[in-house]
C-alpha cells in the first residue's frame, strides 16, 4: 500500500484492513572485487560456487521503507552464503540453499557443503532439512523446490546407489 503524506496531512484514518502486506524474501551479498578492485565475474554455469558474504533477508512488507531482516546471519555471521530460494505453497515457510562458513584450516573435504534449509516466517525459526551431520556433509544438496502436497525436491552431488558402481 502506498501513501502519499501530502494528500493525506491531517487524516488520521488507518491503512485499508483489506490490503495484505507481502514479506519479501531475498539474498543480498556483496559485489566480488580482486585485489586491484575489479568486478570478479562467477561463471553462472558452477552451480556450487560459493561466494562468502551471501546472507537471506525479508521484508515483512513490500514496501522500501520497511526494515530488512538478515535471517541467516544468525548461522553464518556473514560469511556464508544463501541461493535458491523457495517459498512454499501456503506462503509460511522459505526454502533455500545455505553454504556455512568455511572452516580455517581444514581439508577441502572437511568444509561444509550446501545444504537445504527452511525458514518457519511465522515462528522465525530457521531449521536444516536433513539432520544428519553424517548425510548433510557427504554431498551439496541445491535448487530445492516445494511440490504442493508439502514435500520437497532438490539436486544432490550425494550418490548412494551408484556410488559404489562408480568407484569401480
Amino acid at each position: 500500500m502506498v501513501l502519499l503524506a501530502g494528500c493525506l496531512s491531517g487524516n488520521t484514518q488507518s491503512p485499508d484492513p483489506t490490503v495484505a502486506d507481502l514479506v519479501v524474501a531475498y539474498v543480498k551479498r556483496p559485489v566480488p572485487v580482486n585485489n586491484a578492485g575489479e568486478v570478479i565475474q562467477n561463471d553462472v554455469r558452477e552451480l556450487l560456487t560459493f561466494t562468502p558474504g551471501g546472507d537471506l533477508f525479508i521484508k515483512t512488507q513490500a514496501s522500501p521503507s520497511a526494515p530488512e531482516i538478515n535471517i541467516t546471519n544468525r548461522l553464518t555471521n556473514g560469511l556464508g552464503d544463501v541461493r535458491d530460494i523457495e517459498v512454499s505453497y501456503d506462503g509460511k515457510k522459505l526454502i533455500f540453499s545455505l553454504h556455512l562458513p568455511l572452516i580455517e584450516n581444514a581439508d577441502d573435504e572437511d568444509q561444509p557443503k550446501w545444504g537445504l534449509w527452511e525458514y518457519d516466517i511465522g515462528s522465525d525459526q530457521i531449521s536444516r532439512i536433513i539432520t544428519s551431520d553424517n548425510i548433510a556433509n557427504s554431498g551439496h544438496d541445491i535448487a530445492p523446490h516445494y511440490l504442493p502436497d508439502g514435500r520437497i525436491v532438490f539436486s544432490s552431488t550425494r550418490q548412494r546407489g551408484t556410488g559404489a558402481i562408480l568407484l569401480d
